[in-house]
């Protein structure tokens, strides 16, 4: 923005000084300032990468000894408080921006008709009073899923509103222990399903996309 701003300015120099045979002081100063600072600038991006879109948050984790993950705390800081409870059923992530649904414990289901129940999802509907209307939600992916988890924790792994202990029953989410996802994989032809208590994957290939019964956690942008 800075660049093309200054940029428009040299033009606009050069027209204002073409008017006379020979250029006008003010208008070959400020060429000359603005070529400076434009030179300055295209030097001090030399080497800087573009800006990463998706930093990697900090996992939260403890530490064991120098060094580790715990000692580190690498990654973007874990907010405090890290949810925010919007009194109408959902809990916004303030790490994500992320809104969930906050009694994920809302019936369990097949892959396919958590996939629907998730497309229906609608005010009054699993404690809702947000006015949301079906087509909001979406069944959280892979991704989503495990950015909720906090790695201080185990059963669940997840913190409570304040960011400052476990998460408990409402504080923030009325949990169950394993939900699908809507992350699909080609090979082996299943979809992938988390348990938040401890991070715990497993595939569920087709016969089991149809015959297990799990929870299903919706979540939007906003």
């Amino acid at each position: 923005m800075i660049t093309n701003t200054l940029r428009r300015f040299l033009v606009a120099s050069s027209v204002n000084s073409s008017s006379s045979t020979w250029p006008r002081p003010r208008s070959v100063m400020s060429c000359a300032l603005a070529g400076l600072v434009l030179w300055l600038l295209s030097a001090s991006s030399v080497g800087a990468g573009p800006k990463a879109p998706a930093p990697v948050p900090a996992t939260g984790a403890p530490t064991l000894t120098a060094g580790d993950d715990g000692d580190l705390q690498a990654g973007v800081a874990l907010p405090t408080p890290r949810f925010r409870d919007n009194r109408n059923g959902t809990v916004t992530d303030l790490l994500t921006g992320l809104v969930w649904l906050q009694n994920s414990a809302c019936g369990t289901e097949n892959w396919w008709g958590a996939l629907a129940r998730t497309r229906e999802l609608a005010d009054g509907q699993c404690g809702l009073t947000d006015r949301s209307d079906p087509g909001d939600w979406r069944l959280a992916n892979l991704r989503e899923l495990e950015s909720l988890l906090d790695y201080r924790f185990l059963n669940p792994m997840l913190s409570n509103t304040a960011g400052t202990g476990q998460a408990t029953a409402g504080d923030p989410f009325l949990t169950c222990g394993t939900y699908w996802t809507s992350t699909y994989f080609r090979e082996p032809g299943a979809v992938v399903l988390v348990d938040i208590t401890r991070l715990y994957r497993e595939w569920a290939l087709v016969p089991g996309m149809t015959n297990y019964q799990l929870c299903w956690w919706p979540v939007r942008n906003r």
